[in-house]
C-alpha cells in the first residue's frame, strides 16, 4: 500500500493523528522535499525518511523531476509492503506528483494507493485574509504565470514565488494587466512563528528581501 500523506503548510501541529500513525508504521518514508518546516520535527520524533531533493538538482526541468519521483515511488512500492509518500500541504492541492501517482495507480492497479487529507496552505490564506473561496478563487503556479492573461474578477492566489527571479517574472506579467501601484498581499511562512503578511504595491514585488520557497501572492478581485 502506498499512503500519500500531507504534512500541512507549516510544522507538525498541522498533521493528523492518522497521518502520524501511518508515518510511524511505514516500512519506508519518502518525502518529496526536505525543505519543509516539519521535516526536522519528523527526524526528531524518530521517523527515518529519504527525500527526493537530489532529483531537483539532477534534472533540467520540473516535468523530469516529477516523473523521476513518481517512478521512484512506484519502484519502492514493489519492494516494501507499506510506503508513505510525504508532500507539503495537502496532497490534492497543487501537487503534480500526486496526480501522476494516482494516474499510474489506476493504470497498473497492482499497487493500492490511499490519500490522507491534510491542511492546505490555501486554508491559511482563507483564514488570514478572511476570504470565502465560494466567492470565486483562482490559484496559479508562478511558473505558469502566463496563464493569467486578463484582469481576474475573482480572488487570485499565486503560489511558488520562491525567488526574486520568479517574483520579477510574475511582476512583469501582472504589470501588463494591472496598474503598477495595484495593492497586492505578500505572504511568507504562513503558519510559522515568523509569518509575514503585508500589503505592497505591485511594482515592489521583486524588491522584497525576504522572498523564500514559502512565499505566496494574493491579488484581490
Amino acid at each position: 500500500m502506498l499512503h500519500i500523506v500531507g504534512l500541512g503548510p507549516s510544522n507538525l501541529k498541522d498533521i493528523s493523528l492518522e497521518s502520524m500513525k501511518i508515518l510511524q508504521q511505514a516500512d519506508k518514508v519518502i518525502m518529496r522535499t526536505g525543505r519543509h518546516p516539519g521535516a526536522q520535527e519528523l527526524a526528531e520524533s524518530g521517523i527515518d525518511f529519504v527525500t527526493c531533493d537530489d532529483f531537483y538538482e539532477q534534472n533540467d526541468n520540473f516535468e523530469q523531476v516529477y516523473q523521476k519521483i513518481v517512478d521512484y515511488c512506484m519502484e519502492e512500492s514493489e519492494k516494501y509492503k507499506n510506503i508513505a509518500y510525504v508532500v507539503p500541504g495537502s496532497p490534492l492541492v497543487a501537487e503534480k506528483t500526486v496526480q501522476l501517482l494516482l494516474q499510474k495507480g489506476k493504470k497498473f492497479g497492482n499497487i493500492g494507493i490511499k490519500v490522507l487529507p491534510a491542511l492546505s496552505f490555501l486554508d491559511l490564506v482563507y483564514n488570514r485574509l478572511y476570504i470565502d473561496p465560494c466567492d470565486g478563487l483562482r490559484v496559479i503556479d508562478a511558473l505558469g504565470i502566463e496563464q493569467l492573461n486578463e484582469v481576474s474578477p475573482v480572488h487570485t492566489v499565486i503560489t511558488q514565488v520562491y525567488s526574486q527571479r520568479i517574483a520579477s517574472e510574475v511582476k512583469l506579467q501582472l504589470m501588463d494587466l494591472y496598474a503598477d501601484e495595484t495593492p497586492i498581499i505578500f505572504m511568507r511562512n504562513l503558519g510559522l512563528s515568523d509569518e509575514v503578511i503585508r500589503e505592497i504595491p505591485l511594482y515592489e514585488l521583486d524588491r522584497q528581501k525576504d522572498i523564500n520557497h514559502l512565499t505566496t501572492i494574493y491579488i484581490p478581485p
